[in-house]
């Protein structure tokens, strides 16, 4: 890792669309999403098609009695909703989103972030347990019994340091407070 100024280090292994910085609060990997353009313009495609249905089933609904097959459509409408949204989440984090995994003294956290807004999920360092590389160069570990992923196609190299940072903040957990 090459050092910087601050007391910091950074390292992006080559292959990698991951970041490495380390300080005394310990390790950040960042993580940009794998732009996969023909799924990303499909996709784009997918959710053109899904506003124009929403929009032509709601003006459809609200201009007809609710009759038995006006309650199945309302219905339909509702799923349809629903699966817009996870799909329109993961576009947005295809193109826009990044991925951070945080190992301190004390604490793991996953952070997910698209367009600012995070999503956290923090884990007590002395719990996490299992943490392992599966297929795709990915991280896996458990807590409290749950298992959770962090970064695919991660090279061994950067899997190797956050393995080692992870055990590393194991450890110091176990040390009494300074």
């Amino acid at each position: 890792m090459a050092s910087t100024a601050g007391g910091k280090a950074k390292a992006r292994p080559s292959g990698d669309s991951a970041s490495v910085t380390t300080d005394a609060n310990g390790l950040c990997v960042s993580l940009t999403p794998t732009r996969d353009w023909p799924t990303g313009i499909a996709m784009t495609v997918g959710m053109v098609g899904w506003t124009a249905v929403e929009i032509f089933v709601f003006v459809a609904l609200t201009k007809e009695h609710l009759d038995a097959g006006g309650l199945f459509v309302g219905a339909w409408l509702m799923a349809w909703t629903v699966l817009g949204y996870f799909g329109g989440a993961r576009w947005l984090f295809m193109f826009w989103g990044r991925e951070q995994l945080l190992v301190g003294p004390r604490s793991l956290i996953l952070r997910r972030t698209v367009l600012g807004q995070n999503q956290d999920e923090e884990f007590d360092i002395a719990l996490v347990d299992k943490v392992r590389t599966i297929r795709g160069g990915t991280i896996e570990f458990s807590s409290k019994e749950k298992a959770y992923r962090f970064g695919p196609k991660l090279s061994a190299a950067m899997l190797v340091t956050i393995e080692e940072a992870i055990e590393q903040s194991r450890h110091r957990s176990h040390e009494p407070p300074s």
